[in-house]
Formats: C-alpha cells, sequence, structure tokens
C-alpha cells in the first residue's frame, strides 16, 4: 500500500494471541466499570473462553481478517445514522454509561464492588470505576481506543494481568495526577497567560522540544535538544509538562486510520552535551513515560552526536531501560547517519541538513489561540459522539462474548467502523474543546485528520 503501513499488532491486523489477550483485557475493562458480560472474573483467566477472529490457532492473523479489517481502518466511513439505530441501543449499557459519565458508583455500590472482587483481582483495588472509565474516554482523539491498549500488550507481550494493571495505572495518573487532558484541552497558552509558570514558558520559548516533519516513512519527528536544558532552570514538574505536552501534541499529528502510522520519530541532539545537562530524574521520566504510559509510541530514538562524556551518563540510564526500547536506540553522528531516516529538508541545519533548527514559538494571542464558542453544532456533535461511544462499547461486549469466528469477526468489523466514526467526530468537536497549541500556531498541525 503505497503511502500506507499495516503494521503487525493493531485492531486491524491482530495476531490469534494478541485478540484473545485484547478480548481478556476488554473483559477485565467492563466487569470493573459495571457492564454486564457472561464470563465470571475466573472465566476471563482462562484464554479458552474466548473465540478469536481467525480460526488459525497461530501467531499469524488470517489473511482475510488482516485484509478485510485494514480496508474498513482507511476506508470511507458510513454515515453515522448508517452505523446505529439509537433506539436499538443496549439501554442497560446506555444505563451504566451515563451512570459513570454523571458522577459514576456512589459509594456502597463501589464498597460492594470491591468486596466482591477483592480475593479475585487485586489489580482493581485503589482505582473507582467512575475515574477510570471518564479517563478513558477522554484519551481517545483522532485514533483508536483498542490500538492505545494493544500498545500495552504488545509490550508486556500478551502478559493480560500486567497488560491491564499499567492501563489502569496510567489511566488514573492521567486524570488524578497529570490532568492530562486539561493539558491538552488548556494547552501552553493557560500558563502564558496565567504567568505562574515562568520556567515552562521559557523552556517552550528556548524550544528544549519541538515537533518538525516527519521520517521518510511518515513518522512525526519530535527533536530535544539536550544542551538547551539545564535541570536548576526548570523544575521537575514543569519538565514533565513539557514532555506530557508535546507527546499528546504529537498524538494529535497521527494518521492511524489514514496510513496506518501511530508511531514518532524522537532524534535527541546532544551536541556540546555538558553535565549541566545531565537531568537524570527528567530522563528517567521520559524513559518511564514510554514504557508504561506511552509503550511503543516511538518507532526510532537518535541519540545523535554524543561527545565521550555523555557516555558516563548514558552507563547509568541504560540500566533504565527495557530491552525492547533498547532495540529502538540508534547511535548516530553527522548528518550521513539520519540521512537514511529522514529527508535533509527535516535534518537541523545546525546538524548538516537543510531544516530549521528549531520551528519559532508563535505566542498565543487573543486571536490566535481560543476555542469556538458554543453553538447548536457543539451539541449535536456531543449527542453524536455519546451515541458513537454506547454503540461501540456494545458491540465491543458482543465482541468479547462471541462464540465463533465469524461472529468475532463480524463484531470486531463493526467496532473498527465505530472507532473510526468516533475519530472523525473527534476532529469536528477539537476546536470545541481544545485552545490551539504550539503546533497549531506554527503551522506544524495544519488541521487535524484521521
Amino acid at each position: 500500500m503505497t503511502g500506507q503501513e499495516n503494521l503487525a499488532g493493531r485492531i486491524w491486523s491482530m495476531s490469534h494471541e494478541q485478540e484473545i489477550s485484547l478480548k481478556r483485557v476488554w473483559a477485565m475493562l467492563l466487569k470493573f466499570y459495571g457492564y454486564e458480560l457472561q464470563f465470571s472474573l475466573g472465566e476471563i483467566k482462562s484464554p479458552r473462553t474466548f473465540c478469536s477472529s481467525s480460526n488459525l490457532h497461530s501467531e499469524a492473523s488470517s489473511p482475510t481478517m488482516a485484509n478485510s479489517s485494514t480496508h474498513l481502518r482507511s476506508g470511507s466511513t458510513q454515515s453515522w445514522q448508517e452505523l446505529f439505530n439509537v433506539k436499538l441501543l443496549n439501554e442497560k449499557v446506555r444505563s451504566n454509561y451515563v451512570y459513570l459519565k454523571s458522577g459514576g458508583l456512589n459509594n456502597e455500590t463501589f464498597d460492594a464492588f470491591s468486596v466482591s472482587t477483592r480475593d479475585e483481582s487485586a489489580t482493581h483495588m485503589g482505582y473507582l470505576p467512575e475515574e477510570i472509565h471518564r479517563s478513558m474516554w477522554s484519551l481517545c482523539r483522532n485514533d483508536s481506543l483498542d490500538n492505545f491498549i494493544l500498545k500495552f500488550i504488545r509490550m508486556s507481550k500478551c502478559d493480560v494481568e500486567t497488560s491491564f494493571k499499567w492501563l489502569l495505572d496510567t489511566l488514573d495518573k492521567r486524570i488524578n495526577k497529570y490532568l492530562t487532558e486539561d493539558l491538552v484541552n488548556r494547552g501552553d497558552a493557560f500558563y502564558f497567560f496565567r504567568k505562574d509558570k515562568p520556567e515552562l514558558v521559557q523552556a517552550l520559548k528556548k524550544n528544549i522540544m519541538f515537533m518538525h516533519g516527519e521520517g521518510k516513512n511518515g513518522k512525526p519527528l519530535i527533536i530535544i535538544r539536550v544542551k538547551e536544558h539545564i535541570r536548576g532552570h526548570c523544575s521537575d514538574e514543569d519538565f514533565q509538562t513539557l514532555v506530557l505536552m508535546t507527546i499528546e501534541w504529537s498524538r494529535l499529528r497521527l494518521l492511524e486510520f489514514k496510513n496506518g502510522i501511530d508511531q514518532c520519530y524522537h532524534l535527541f541532539d546532544v551536541s556540546d552535551f555538558s553535565f549541566r545537562n545531565a537531568d537524570y530524574n527528567g530522563i528517567r521520566f521520559i524513559i518511564k513515560a514510554f514504557q508504561t504510559s506511552y509503550p511503543d509510541s516511538v518507532e526510532l530514538i537518535f541519540i545523535h552526536n554524543a561527545p565521550k562524556v555523555f557516555t558516563i551518563m548514558w552507563n547509568v540510564i541504560k540500566r533504565w531501560i527495557k530491552a525492547e526500547v533498547r532495540e529502538k536506540i540508534i547511535f548516530t553522528f553527522g548528518p550521513d547517519d539520519l540521512r537514511p531516516f529522514i529527508d535533509d529538508r527535516y535534518i537541523p541545519r545546525s546538524l548538516g541538513g537543510d531544516g530549521l533548527n528549531f520551528t519559532p514559538y508563535v505566542e498565543p494571542d487573543e486571536g490566535n489561540y481560543r476555542c469556538k464558542e458554543p453553538d447548536e453544532m457543539l451539541d449535536r456533535i456531543a449527542k453524536q459522539r455519546e451515541n458513537l461511544t454506547i454503540k461501540y462499547l456494545e458491540s465491543t461486549i458482543r465482541w468479547v462474548e462471541a462464540s465463533s469466528p465469524t461472529e468475532s469477526r463480524k463484531h470486531l468489523n463493526e467496532k473498527i467502523k465505530l472507532s473510526r466514526a468516533m475519530a472523525e467526530n473527534y476532529v469536528l468537536i477539537d476546536p470545541y474543546i481544545r485552545q490551539r497549541g504550539v503546533l497549531d500556531r506554527n503551522g506544524e498541525l495544519v488541521h487535524i485528520s484521521i
């Protein structure tokens, strides 16, 4: 497929084992949220409980499944009215969804749930279903929720309990620790005008991290200018905010439905690195983010022009990096090492290419960052989104419970269609809920697509 990638392990290209693992994770989520499912927690622990969309009990997906699902990914979506009939929605699914959305399970209900499942699944302990539920749906933008979950499954090598634990922890931190959706929707303008985070704003202006262009395979390119970062000039909290905003902005640039791309390139320019740039807390946070919160979100990491003094830091941090991530790291020196992966027009001039040394920081003003005012269109889009989400949940339940490959494949294909429709819906709702960030204002993100 010209201009497209059919990467393995995605919702449209899963192996038998990956699909069963995804069904088990979804089953655990659905049980945790309180949706009705025909399987007990004990049955969910057994892979034999579930049926794959492929009747091949092997690592490879069946060609039929992969080809038809990829077509659904890249093809045009039916009208939303054709995808579902509101009257046919499972009212129990809708009721539970609205209940969680409006405040969730009360203390009495949650306590009862906790007592009944404590011995069977300690992973649930400490998390509130309504918070995790809200966090999960808020992270769905112009991408696929199933592919987000599959990242955890791939990173854990189909260890379902570990995948589920990492996923819950990530969703909990997004809503209770880092307020990730606020970072995305408020953007840098929030901090720029409040003036209570001068170090963060200064880091943005210095372009310590910026996005510009893409690799030759279409992967968005994030460049980190290490020598511009001095830990004493930026608090750990501000640096973490900068990292998370950059990662989340990069997610908006991904077009996984259009071309299958859901990963980025990261170029760490360590030219002129010195010990004052050695921020162990900062690099540990980045490593942890890409290993547990955003697993398998990076295709390649270039450590470029590393001086000998960097070896001391590398000998420390490489022990924190899992083997799967270390395999993606390439040490490069000079533009010729980068050219097989990145066009000259995106390699900074300071590194021997023809690209910008950094993209300009366009300061927010009254005319370039505000959201659209709410109107009747927003009401319609929001209602459509809720109906699509409920129908997606219903389709997911039927896919999880499917007892034959044919039935499973039918609901899997419906899930992919609905997921694409939800992504298209987000493109419409984005201008109403997200203030324009750095990439919008400097032209790197002209418009959001899927």
